[in-house]
């Protein structure tokens, strides 16, 4: 296999299979009612993570203080864009998750503190 991220889980294998199960009979049901209207098949409940959105971002930018303050402290500006692109990319493998993160509710916010002493403060 090249390239991607491998679902070697077998829990969420699972999870995932019952979840198109469902997917699929609400599909088909809605088409054998009539009324076919995908926007109407909503997502399974068992496919939702326990975190939320707020929490998984501030999750994907636990590497930003490192490769920024890098790229801050570099004079060489081909160094300070390498600091910048490692940066942006170390945001991939975090974010790449099976389960869908919970939408903020309104007023919710996430605060949190690096080492190195930078704060995330989320709306």
């Amino acid at each position: 296999m090249e390239g991607g991220f491998p679902l070697i889980d077998p829990v969420v294998v699972q999870r995932y299979r019952d979840a198109a199960k469902i997917i699929i009979r609400r599909i088909g049901s809605s088409i054998f009612s009539g009324s076919f209207n995908l926007s109407a098949v909503s997502f399974p409940i068992s496919c939702m993570s326990s975190e939320s959105l707020l929490y998984m971002i501030a999750t994907m930018s636990v590497h930003a203080p490192t490769y920024m303050n890098a790229a801050a402290l570099a004079t060489d500006p081909i160094e300070r864009m390498k600091h910048v692109l490692t940066c942006s990319l170390s945001f991939l493998y975090p974010v790449h998750r099976f389960d869908k993160p919970l939408n903020p509710l309104l007023g919710e916010t996430y605060q949190g503190k690096h080492e190195d002493g930078s704060r995330i403060y989320m709306e």
